[in-house]
């Protein structure tokens, strides 16, 4: 868990347990005029809770194939982008002293869809059905 829901004054949230730090970044956000990039529908809190919904270090979802952390909210239920995304994805920092940051995407590219080696992780921990397995492999979400 993040330790803080405060600022630091570099900007950053953090440390989570892991020793992260996490920066949302602004042209993440829905007022940003950056067309180019997925906004987040929700606010900084929440996304904050996806992240450490990803590095919890007792449910830790990595994915080695991409280098980064997937996460979603109520088996996909939750709707997180404003283009209906329903996972997020935090890419390591190309610096192990760089904060850490995420976006919404979709399944639909293969560097935005979690390996089956972490879909199999996230069946057998329960935080996705088979159902939504499928759907995430056939790049529905």
């Amino acid at each position: 868990m993040i330790a803080s829901q405060q600022r630091n004054q570099d900007g950053t949230y953090g440390p989570t347990k892991k020793g992260k730090l996490y920066l949302p970044k602004p042209d993440h956000r829905t007022n940003s005029r950056n067309n180019q990039k997925s906004k987040w529908l929700i606010n900084e809190n929440q996304e904050l809770s996806i992240f450490e919904i990803a590095e919890n270090p007792e449910k830790e979802l990595f994915c080695n194939e991409n280098n980064c952390y997937f996460a979603l909210v109520d088996n996909a239920a939750q709707i997180i982008g404003t283009k209906n995304e329903r996972l997020a994805k935090f890419p390591s920092p190309q610096n192990k002293s760089d904060a850490w940051h995420g976006y919404p995407v979709t399944c639909h590219e293969n560097h935005n869809s979690p390996s089956d080696d972490l879909l199999d992780i996230m069946v057998d921990q329960s935080i996705i059905t088979r159902t939504t397995r499928k759907r995430i492999e056939k790049k529905k979400i």
